[in-house]
This record gives structure tokens, C-alpha cells and sequence, in this order.
């Protein structure tokens, strides 16, 4: 199976709706990482990917291919005013990596800065259907690696690449069928995979994404 081919259709920056949430003295609010998030720096981005359909109607292909970018403007659309607005809530995400030096004892500390720099959210297709992903034995790691944009970051450099990104994907639902019908929605996080997990669990988080 050879590599897919995947092209970059937009890239945002999305910031929180309505949170500024400043320290006395003007600063971005700071949240301190622990020892044990210390111990995952130099562990790469945790990874999810989501597959789905896109709703199917009785029409000519010319009306497939405009209801087909229509519905999936629509969707876009909807999906970045949803992720703003989640970042109200899940404002750490929207941040950066921050790191201080201590002169006096040679040490630093590494936190989160809470500076709503934003989110990172990414329209893209690639030239692969659901069966080149599922009907395999066995799928390349390296298919799988082509949909995360932040495959190779490393935790640590959250300094200057976002914490979270958002990646949604147009893929074909078979290999006959001309028009992308179906998609993936990609998800890569600065984070323990503690954390991570427990965002799975309590369903929060992409709850209020995809509403």
C-alpha cells in the first residue's frame, strides 16, 4: 500500500471565545507542570483519530459535488465555532509551552501559559478510501502517521507549536467512489497520556467540539 497523498486545504489558528483570564500583574495566567508531567517532554504528541460518514442523498453528480462542498464548508464552519467556544472551558489547550530559568539555583520550571494563542485546526484530503485503512491485515504505520500533522513533535516543543491541533479529513469511502463522502478527524495533544485519557472518559471535551 503506498503512502497516501494528502493535500493541505486551509489552516486556523482558533483562539478561545470569550476567556482572558489575567494574574495581577497583566501577565497570561501560568499553570506549573508537576514532576510526573516533567517526565513526559520528550515523549511525542498523544494521537486519536476518529472515522465518519458524511450523510448521503438521491442526486445528480453535479448537485453531489456542490451539496458535498457546501455541506462540508458548513461543517468546517460549525466545527471551528464549536472548538472556540470549547476552549472557554479547556482554555490550557488554546496556550503554549513556557519555560523559566532560575538563576539562583541553575534549575528551570515548565508550564503552561494560558495565553490563548490558539488552537491549531486543519482542512485537508488525501487520495485514500476507508478500505485502504480498514480491509488490510495489516495497515502501514506509516498510512496511519501521514494523518497527524505533528507526527515527530516531541511534548517539549509546545514552546512554539500549538498544544492541541485539530485536523479534519476528506478521504474516499471506497476505492470507486469519485466523490469524498467520508472524513477523519484527527486529533493530536500536548499532553499526559493520563490527562488525555481521562478527557476520553469524561467526554466533555468532544461533546461540546462536535455540538
Amino acid at each position: 500500500m503506498s503512502l497516501a497523498e494528502v493535500h493541505c486545504v486551509s489552516t486556523t489558528k482558533v483562539h478561545p471565545a470569550s476567556y482572558i483570564e489575567k494574574s495581577e500583574d497583566g501577565s497570561s495566567k501560568r499553570i506549573d507542570l508537576n514532576p510526573w508531567d516533567l517526565a513526559f517532554l520528550r515523549r511525542p504528541y498523544m494521537q486519536r483519530g476518529l472515522l465518519f460518514t458524511k450523510p448521503q442523498s438521491i442526486i445528480s453528480k453535479q448537485e453531489e459535488e456542490e451539496t458535498n462542498n457546501n455541506v462540508m464548508n458548513n461543517m468546517i464552519s460549525h466545527l471551528k465555532t464549536s472548538l472556540s467556544n470549547t476552549l472557554d472551558h479547556f482554555y490550557p489547550l488554546a496556550g503554549r509551552l513556557g519555560i523559566e530559568k532560575h538563576e539562583d539555583d541553575n534549575k528551570i520550571s515548565v508550564y503552561i501559559n494560558c495565553n490563548s494563542e490558539g488552537a491549531e485546526f486543519i482542512h485537508a484530503t488525501a487520495d485514500i478510501s476507508i478500505d485502504n485503512i480498514l480491509s488490510p491485515i495489516y495497515t502501514p504505520q506509516s498510512i496511519i502517521d501521514s494523518f497527524f500533522t505533528l507526527h515527530g513533535v516531541l511534548n517539549y516543543e509546545g514552546q512554539s507549536h500549538p498544544l492541541l491541533s485539530i485536523q479534519l479529513w476528506e478521504i474516499l469511502w471506497n476505492n470507486y467512489c469519485v466523490s469524498r463522502i467520508s472524513g477523519s478527524i484527527d486529533i493530536e495533544i500536548c499532553l499526559p497520556i493520563e490527562i488525555f485519557t481521562a478527557m476520553e472518559k469524561d467526554t466533555g471535551f468532544m461533546e461540546a467540539f462536535s455540538c
